[in-house]
C-alpha cells in the first residue's frame, strides 16, 4: 500500500524537476531530462543507504528554516509588509540589493544555517550536536536566530540610510 500511495509523489518529483531544468535549459527535451533525472535518482536511491536519510532532512532543514526566519524577518518587520517591487529589477541595486543579491540576507542566512547544524549535528555522519543539552531541536533555535539578527541589522542599516538620506535633502 505504501509504494502505491507514494508512486505518484516520485512522477510529480520527477516531471517538476525536468519542467525546472527545462526552464534553464529551453533547448534541452522533457523526454531526455525526465529519463535522465529518473536514472540518476534511480542510482542514488540504490547506492545511499537508508541511514543517511537523516542527516539529508537535517541539511534540508538546516537551509529552508532559518531561510524562512530572513524572509519573514525581512518582509514583516523590516519593510513593513511591503516591497519595492521596481527595486528587485534594477540592475546596480539599492542598499539591500548589490547586483540583484541581498548580501545582508544572505550571511544571516548562513548564520542560521550553522546555528541549526550546532544544534542538530549530523549523526549519519558522526557529527555529534555542539549543544546536547538543547531538547527543543534545530528549527526553532534557528529560525529565531536568523530573524532577530536580520530585524536588528535591517533595522539598523534602514535608519542609517533614512538619515543619510534626510542630510542630503
Amino acid at each position: 500500500m505504501l509504494l502505491v500511495d507514494e508512486a505518484d509523489e516520485g512522477f510529480a518529483n520527477v516531471y517538476s524537476t525536468a519542467v525546472s531544468i527545462q526552464n534553464l535549459l529551453p533547448r534541452l527535451r522533457q523526454r531526455h531530462l525526465v529519463l535522465g533525472i529518473s536514472g540518476v535518482v534511480l542510482v542514488v536511491a540504490w547506492l545511499v543507504p537508508l541511514t543517511q536519510y537523516e542527516s539529508f532532512l537535517l541539511l534540508i532543514g538546516s537551509a529552508f528554516v532559518p531561510l524562512l526566519g530572513v524572509l519573514v524577518a525581512d518582509y514583516f518587520l523590516v519593510r513593513g509588509g511591503r516591497y519595492d517591487v521596481s527595486a528587485l529589477y534594477r540592475v546596480d541595486g539599492d542598499y539591500w540589493y548589490s547586483g540583484g543579491i541581498n548580501w545582508l540576507g544572505i550571511v544571516v542566512w548562513v548564520v542560521g544555517v550553522a546555528t541549526y547544524l550546532a544544534v542538530s549535528g549530523l549523526p549519519s555522519f558522526g557529527i555529534d550536536s555542539l549543544l546536547p543539552w538543547v531538547e527543543v531541536g534545530a528549527s526553532l533555535p534557528s529560525f529565531g536566530v536568523a530573524l532577530v539578527l536580520y530585524a536588528l541589522v535591517g533595522r539598523l542599516m534602514s535608519d542609517s540610510v533614512r538619515a543619510e538620506a534626510s542630510r542630503q535633502d
